[in-house]
């Protein structure tokens, strides 16, 4: 194949107008998705924003924590139960305590189940649409996040859907409690309900912040017509199957965890962005995104209008399909079994590009392993980053205030890596033989992806698709000169699958993540480095645009060390415990302050509430050892918890005790935590066997206050067991504790369990 050069000689001027064309193809790619980075635009879409926002302001209107079992939690119940009432639907109330082995422990559980009657009546089949959210917090946060917007989301649909039927299909609005503490809520609905043996398709709201783009990224499998018909219904789709396929791989889970296991079709939807205000007290109405919260209900709204009519059965399909979206408008898909094909085809076609592009072997090769660098050297440079971008300062794991400098930062070296490959090759390879070198590496990815991620083959095979079929048409057009068009659009399409996958990644960790982050840049830079060649090889002048590119980098990275890495709206993690020990006599011992700190250890708030000495490792029943802030405390007439033996008997090797476990601070939470775990054969509560010697020995039960809770254990006969029973409850409200709170700082926030009190009971059994 000719590899002669379209431009002259000469032309010093190219590695500048290569710096700004990268330059520029990143700003327009980071501005067009800024829907998956902070969310759409509320006034943009198709939905009330201004009457979601009211609704979450009803059901929480001091902005309280609500956890499972509290009278909080049964006040926002009560509202949740008006507001389906007020839109004219049959609401009963599902109450019970629920056992269960996952996530071994019971919680006080009581569900609201609304209903939309449609036209279709019961006629045996699957014909229930299941619109699910929760109502329930954690006991720090008022969750208006999570998962209040999704409430208020689905109490507007009832409005829309009830004043917009009749609708073939039976609509029933489910709110669940208790997925907090094991998701036992929706287990309890499928497991006692009988409308469970009824749903056909179940949609589902959560979140993970406060603010971004609503994702779908859990689906059943099977999912390609349920994708169709979201491509269809949804005016702006953000999804991807790569998220589907990474999230079935990680051990999170949802409510909807409990339908997919039960084989229902399903669909769930989250934003994450805001990730610092996730459990957190300020995950209040006030920091709630509304973009987040209209792109929550128009798509809600959009896919039950969708099902809502449709034959249920329809939504199971015998394979995944495919598919991401562009730009947050528009969803390209196809079935997942054309991933293979398409990408053995890719491999070939670039393959022989390559191989016919000028140069002997070695030039060949060389033309192959400078894209391989990269691949190698982005995340090597990402770790490097993350020192003055995370660790210097010291960001949060999940969530970073203005981080627009950061991302520059890592955008710009990774246009430094590509301008460095290119120098070493500008003016010793082939133009062609780099630019399909390039692209063979790309086709390779693209079918490694679809032998180990199929989800994700998408991410190979769109950029080659934008670089192949032009190229066919330029090859004809333009025989023997440079594909330059084909080359830059298939740089477009790349360029936009780096941008999208590092905004995508930011759902897994913030700057402290970099090196992760930074690898999906790859994908800009191996196409966008041999595009350095594309002019003469004589006359580069490469040094310049290298120490324009490195001087950039280093300014941009110092305007980000320079900025907030935390605020009042985007909080470090910190919560006031205090510590009080009961001794098998019942003698209290060992009372201590305690300042348990999240992700980043959050020094200057141990500093100004009075914990001066270093961090030391701190041995907690069920808790790993780590280092944590504490210092005396008085000792407080603290009530601590019990276990009531009712009656025992030996049964062979074992004694089998039967048990009431009671708080007595009317906590949110009792954990027993066993010393040894092999020491605790059984235990089983409502006829639940919960946990048994393979398990962790340890048990939570959650909303339960001062109520007993029976419970069988099985221990062994030959030997007394050691044990500690732990109550969570408020925190004392004492002057020592108040001055504590009043000097913590305002950009740091309690999280997850929040200020509390710990009173553990030794058992000797």
């Amino acid at each position: 194949m000719n590899d002669a050069h379209p431009a002259p000689s000469h032309n010093p001027a190219w590695p500048w107008t290569w710096l700004a064309l990268c330059l520029l193809a990143l700003a327009l790619m980071y501005a067009g998705t800024g829907i998956h980075r902070i969310g759409p635009d509320p006034d943009a879409l198709d939905f009330d924003t201004g009457a979601a926002l009211a609704t979450v302001r009803q059901l929480i209107p001091e902005n309280r924590p609500h956890p499972t079992g509290s009278a909080e939690n049964r006040a926002v119940a009560d509202r949740v139960e008006a507001g389906f009432r007020a839109a004219g639907l049959t609401v009963e109330r599902q109450a019970t305590d629920l056992c269960t082995a996952m996530s071994p422990g019971c919680s006080r559980v009581e569900n609201i189940i609304a209903t939309l009657p449609g036209s279709g009546g019961d006629n045996g089949e699957r014909n229930v649409l299941l619109l699910l959210s929760h109502y329930d917090s954690v006991p720090a946060s008022p969750g208006a996040g999570d998962d209040i917007s999704g409430t208020a989301v689905l109490l507007r649909a009832a409005h829309e859907l009830a004043a917009e039927g009749p609708w073939r299909n039976d609509i029933v609005f489910l709110v669940t409690d208790a997925e907090e503490t094991g998701l036992r809520g929706a287990m309890a609905f499928v497991e006692q309900h009988p409308l469970a043996e009824r749903v056909g398709l179940v949609i589902n709201l959560e979140a993970r912040g406060a603010a971004g783009s609503s994702a779908l990224f859990e689906t059943s499998t099977g999912n390609h017509a349920l994708i169709s018909a979201y491509a269809d219904a949804v005016e702006r789709p953000v999804s991807s199957s790569l998220m589907v396929e990474v999230y079935r791989r990680m051990p999170n889970g949802t409510d909807l965890t409990i339908f997919i296991d039960d084989g229902v079709p399903a669909l769930n939807f989250a934003y994450t962005g805001a990730g610092s205000l996730y459990h957190t007290e300020r995950d209040d109405s006030d920091r709630l995104s509304p973009g987040s919260l209209a792109h929550h209900g128009e798509q809600m709204l959009a896919l039950a209008r969708a099902w809502a009519n449709a034959d249920l059965a329809e939504a199971r399909a015998d394979g995944d399909a495919t598919y991401t979206d562009l730009f947050g408008r528009w969803v390209v898909a196809w079935p997942q079994g054309w991933n293979l094909p398409l990408a053995i085809l890719a491999v070939l076609l670039t393959a022989v590009l390559w191989l016919r592009s000028e140069g002997g072997v070695l030039a060949k090769l060389g033309a192959l392993s400078l894209p391989l660098l990269l691949l190698v050297a982005h995340p090597l440079l990402g770790a490097v980053l993350t020192f003055p971008l995370a660790k210097w300062p010291g960001a949060h794991l999940l969530d970073h205030p203005q981080p627009m400098a950061g991302d520059w930062s890592i955008f710009i070296g990774s246009v430094l890596l590509a301008l460095l490959a290119g120098t070493l090759a500008a003016r010793r390879l082939s133009p062609r033989a780099l630019l399909y070198g390039a692209w063979f590496v790309y086709a390779l990815l693209a079918l490694l992806l679809a032998l180990t991620l199929p989800g994700g083959s998408y991410i190979g095979l769109l950029p080659l698709a934008a670089f192949l079929l032009p190229l066919a048409i330029e090859s004809l057009l333009r025989r023997g000169r440079y594909p330059l068009a084909s080359a830059l659009l298939g740089l477009a399409a790349a360029t936009y699958m780096a941008i999208y996958h590092y905004a995508v990644l930011e759902a897994l960790g913030s700057f402290n993540a970099s090196a992760m982050r930074m690898a999906a840049l790859a994908l800009f830079a191996i196409v966008a480095m041999p595009l350095l060649a594309a002019r003469p090889k004589t006359g580069l002048k490469l040094r310049g645009p290298v120490l324009a590119t490195l001087a950039l980098l280093l300014v941009v990275t110092t305007v980000a060390t320079t900025r907030p890495v935390a605020t009042p709206d985007r909080p470090r993690w910190a919560n006031l415990v205090y510590d009080l020990d009961v001794d098998a006599n019942g003698v209290a011992t060992n009372p201590q302050w305690r300042l348990n700190t999240y992700g980043v250890t959050a020094h200057a708030a141990a500093s100004l509430m009075g914990f001066t000495a270093p961090p030391a490792a701190v041995d907690l029943p069920g808790t790993p050892r780590r280092p944590m802030y504490t210092k005396p405390a008085p000792s407080l007439a603290l009530d601590a918890p019990a276990l009531d033996i009712r009656s025992q008997r030996q049964d062979g090797d074992t004694r089998v005790i039967e048990a009431t476990l009671r708080g007595a601070r009317d906590g949110y939470l009792l954990a027993l935590v066993f010393d040894t775990p092999a020491d605790l054969l059984g235990l089983a509560a409502s006829g639940v066997m919960m946990t048994g010697p393979d398990g962790r020995g340890i048990a939570t039960f959650n909303g339960f206050g001062n109520d007993g809770i029976d419970v069988t254990l099985t221990l062994p006969a030959d030997r007394d067991v050691s044990a500690t029973l732990v109550e969570f409850s408020a925190l004392p409200d004492t002057p020592e504790a108040r001055e504590m709170l009043e000097a913590r700082p305002a950009d740091t926030s309690p999280v997850q369990r929040g200020d509390h009190a710990e009173v553990r009971r030794r058992l000797v059994l």
